[in-house]
């Protein structure tokens, strides 16, 4: 199995496991929105952190270079999450000029 798969199926797991302890501590519902946030978090990390670890060992960057899919996925949320942010916070302040 692909080491991205790997990596992202035991992330999700243990982010999962503890937003779900935490809203049963907290007597909240479970939120199914936030769960596939977090999902797409979790891979969106492994993906990080494997071009970062990229940059220190050869070995793995040669093995991420046949990864195209992956590093498109990597882009494409990142361009989202970028410009959900700076919609966010244009809209922040353009609610305050009221």
């Amino acid at each position: 199995m692909d080491p991205f798969i790997k990596g992202s199926i035991v992330s999700a797991s243990i982010i999962l496991s503890s937003h779900v302890f935490i809203c049963v501590k907290n007597k909240s519902p479970i939120n199914q929105n936030d769960i596939t946030t977090l999902i797409f978090q979790a891979f969106q990390i492994v993906c990080g952190l494997f071009l970062i670890g990229g940059i220190f060992y050869k070995e793995l960057w040669s093995y991420i270079q046949s990864l195209d899919l992956y590093l498109f996925i990597a882009g494409v949320t990142l361009v989202i999450n970028a410009t959900r942010s700076v919609f966010i916070i244009y809209s922040n302040n353009t609610n305050n000029l009221k």
